[in-house]
């Protein structure tokens, strides 16, 4: 704490005393001394320091010229003479802790119908996920065995035939066209 921060305490202190009123147990304000947001119950509440910088006022009682207020945690708890409002009565009551209600058995029911729908839909897309991995694996197979095919089907296209020569005598074409009918008749039965 350096030498200012002494004064500024000092000088905080002797306003405090200044301001008593032994007949009242609220400290006394001038209006210089204190910057209040609203005149309200939750309003911010600052001292003005001697440097001019503000803080928090201290919980307590205070008078600023017959308007007497009660501050905690910097802000306006109480003022004197005012009943208390409405609202701060339903925030007092919020505040309580009230037990939990259970819920009704029609609302209870139909959760567990929920839950057991939900369940039934996470089997569906579990049986689905599986169903394409399964799918994927097959795909994968058979794609393989294409490969396979298509690697025996090269090998046989490169495998020269053995009569390239055609020999257009009148009993080679008979037996050609013998062999196309005699196919023919198989197919026609």
């Amino acid at each position: 704490m350096n030498i200012k921060d002494i004064k500024n305490e000092i000088v905080k202190f002797g306003k405090t005393l200044a301001g008593l009123n032994f007949e009242s147990d609220a400290i006394k304000l001038q209006e210089d001394e204190v910057k209040i947001s609203d005149k309200a119950v939750g309003a911010k509440t600052e001292q003005v320091m001697t440097d001019g910088t503000l803080e928090p006022l201290a919980d307590g009682k205070y008078d600023l010229d017959g308007f007497v207020f009660e501050v905690k945690d910097g802000v306006i708890a109480t003022i004197e003479g005012q009943e208390e409002t409405e609202e701060a009565t339903v925030e007092a009551e919020m505040e309580e802790e009230k037990p939990v209600e259970e819920a009704p058995a029609e609302v209870t029911n139909e959760i567990a119908e929920l839950k057991a729908e939900i369940e039934s839909l996470k089997e569906v897309v579990k049986a689905i996920t599986d169903a394409k991995d399964e799918n994927a694996a097959i795909a994968e197979e058979m794609k393989s065995e294409f490969s396979k095919l298509n690697e025996t089907l090269m090998q046989f296209a490169k495998i020269p035939a053995e009569n390239t020569k055609t020999n257009n005598t009148p009993t080679n074409n008979k037996s050609k066209e013998d062999k196309f009918n005699k196919l023919a008749g198989m197919f026609a039965k």
